[in-house]
């Protein structure tokens, strides 16, 4: 899940993303729509229809329940927007319940 907090005084912006996961890997890609302000951005990420126990804030670079070094959108190292056409990787440990 993918969720935005309205900022105050504006409307919250409207955007389409992908999603693909292969083993212990997740990428989601900005596919459309405005640029997803990374400070108030919390994603949530489930196993048939289970949450894992640890989540990921948005950005880190080491976090319970992940694997170090995620890269675009989930590093501290990008930039302050997640714009159409930018990805964002990220690797769930083996630690986290339930596994992929």
């Amino acid at each position: 899940l993918l969720g935005q907090a309205t900022a105050l005084g504006g409307p919250a912006p409207t955007a389409t993303f992908d999603l693909s996961a292969e083993g212990d890997r997740i990428t989601i890609s900005h596919a459309g729509g405005d640029p997803v302000g990374l400070d108030a951005l919390r994603i949530e990420i489930g196993v048939d229809g289970e949450k894992l126990a640890h989540q990921p804030p948005v950005p880190f670079f080491a976090a319970e329940g992940f694997h170090g070094g995620p890269s675009g959108a989930f590093n501290p190292e990008t930039d302050d927007e997640w714009a159409v056409g930018e990805s964002g990787t990220l690797r769930v440990a083996g630690t986290n319940d339930p596994t992929l």
